[in-house]
């Protein structure tokens, strides 16, 4: 039969700088038909090192302003309604308010169908932002949140209806994600004595995500373990000053970011994730695939990660790992 024309499908980011997020959007990249999708990415303030990585990779990458310019104006909706017009795109894909924004005025100017993707909570949002998410909710084609909670939020708080949201959990590669088959040699590669606990954090470093709870709780511990702070933000002096001041400093490592977690996650004994607010917890789920016991905040998304499947994971990965140990 006539070849099919491959559907353009646009991703549009404020940058394309280091991120979970923007991690995420180059791995459902690499892995669509190329016979039958056309993906591009679109950078409304810069491209960053992900969005020139992507270049290298060949993955179509347009930045509508100049690298260094403050905020995206009200002429960006114009100048994304006209790439979406040029490059006849299919689908525009957004990812946080000023892209469901921008994303979503361009579209409805472009004629292009949109679909947001919910990642977060948003901590009390602005009127003006609450009332520019309830005036998009109703023209958006499909919400996807990655957990239910976040999917109940997008309905009570943006007023986003039920037929046009969807769930769809964030995945784990478990190929890439498995159990460490030496621990110890994990720990020696990564300069930590094989006889020493090893306590993993992974998340950035903002108060939101509450690694000062972690270090709180170390400082009472009396089996004095180390513990790996792995990430990226704002937090990193304020963290460095309270390890100081609680006496911990020497055992604990800031070590981030890392674009590769496995060999922290195969050198830790204890996953700990003390977030206040969560999307779902994708840290928390690589972690259980590696076979981690892991402690976890009591918050909705995380409760939900654990049904949806983390402890048939978690029970799977310590399965596996006997086995490893068995061969080795």
């Amino acid at each position: 039969g006539e070849k099919m024309t491959p559907r353009g499908i646009m991703y549009l980011h404020r940058s394309m700088s280091f991120g979970a997020t923007q991690m995420d959007t180059l791995t459902v990249i690499r892995s669509l038909d190329p016979e039958r999708f056309a993906p591009s990415i679109c950078c409304m303030r810069d491209l960053g090192e992900l969005g020139e990585e992507a270049q290298r990779e060949g993955i179509r990458v347009f930045v509508l302003s100049r690298p260094g310019k403050g905020s995206p104006d009200p002429i960006l909706v114009w100048r994304l309604a006209r790439l979406l017009s040029d490059k006849k795109v299919a689908l525009l894909q957004t990812h946080s308010f000023h892209s469901d924004a921008y994303g979503g005025l361009a579209a409805l100017l472009a004629g292009t169908p949109v679909v947001v993707r919910r990642l977060g909570v948003t901590p009390s949002p602005k009127m003006r932002n609450r009332l520019i998410n309830r005036a998009l909710a109703r023209r958006q084609d499909a919400v996807v949140a990655i957990s239910q909670a976040l999917a109940d939020l997008a309905a009570k708080r943006d007023g986003v209806p039920g037929n046009s949201l969807r769930v769809i959990y964030n995945g784990v590669d478990v190929n890439a994600f498995a159990p460490a088959t030496d621990r110890a040699e994990a720990k020696r590669a990564l300069g930590i004595d094989p006889s020493k606990q090893v306590v993993l954090n992974v998340a950035r470093f903002a108060r939101v995500k509450g690694q000062r709870y972690l270090l709180e709780a170390l400082a009472q511990m009396k089996s004095r373990p180390r513990c790996v702070l792995l990430g990226w933000g704002d937090e990193r002096e304020n963290l460095s000053k309270l390890a100081d001041s609680l006496g911990v400093a020497e055992r604990v490592t800031f070590a981030g970011p890392a674009r590769d977690v496995v060999p922290y996650l195969h050198a830790a004994d204890l996953f700990v994730f003390p977030s206040l607010r969560e999307g779902l917890g994708k840290a928390l789920l690589e972690a259980a695939a590696c076979g981690l016991p892991a402690v976890a905040s009591d918050i909705a998304p995380l409760r939900e990660a654990a049904g949806c499947g983390l402890q048939e994971r978690l029970a799977q990965s310590l399965a596996q790992r006997r086995e490893y140990e068995k061969i080795g």
